[in-house]
């Protein structure tokens, strides 16, 4: 998957007067796999335009503390080409929060729920993760019911059922560089 992501920080939370932040973000998918010759196929393409998969999104954040975030945000993700028994323009909001027990180690959960799509297929996305700082670097190491990493894929491809012990293992590693 061809990934591009854009993102615009409207509003910054300060210790003083601005209670929260507020950030827009976008993003585009193209998928670069074979078309499959299945024209019932959700990957059977038409056309080229139907390759493509678009997520917009407002965020809405705020720390409480050195120890504590939340996040909320509201978004739209619309594929071009889906299942007949899918929708096309999925509307969800969101909800993640931040714990961290020690300097160094938290949790991480985060949770989408999708507003206008029966659940028969899919599930909601739901994610819980450790993460261990060391400096530089910030190790995460989660479960998930979601296969895919961004919202272009797991708001729409999320199947897996957590109350069926259905969910994976996932392992990440983070670095900013100044």
């Amino acid at each position: 998957v061809i990934d591009g992501h854009v993102k615009w920080l409207f509003l910054k939370q300060k210790t003083s007067g601005m209670p929260i932040s507020l950030v827009y973000t976008g993003s585009m998918i193209l998928p670069y796999q074979s078309v499959s010759t299945d024209s019932t196929s959700v990957a059977s393409y038409p056309t080229f335009a139907h390759r493509f998969t678009f997520n917009n999104q407002i965020h809405i954040a705020r720390k409480f503390g050195d120890r504590f975030s939340a996040q909320i945000n509201l978004g739209v993700n619309h594929r071009n080409y889906v299942n007949y028994y899918d929708k096309n323009t999925l509307v969800y909001a969101g909800a993640g929060l931040r714990f961290r027990m020690t300097k160094n180690l938290g949790i991480i959960v985060e949770y989408h729920h999708v507003l206008n799509r029966d659940l028969t297929y899919n599930q909601n996305p739901l994610s819980i993760g450790v993460e261990i700082l060391t400096g530089g670097h910030a190790f995460v190491l989660s479960y998930s019911n979601a296969r895919g990493v961004n919202e272009n894929l797991f708001i729409p491809n999320t199947t897996s059922n957590w109350t069926l012990g259905e969910f994976r293992l996932g392992f990440g590693i983070n670095r900013k560089f100044k």
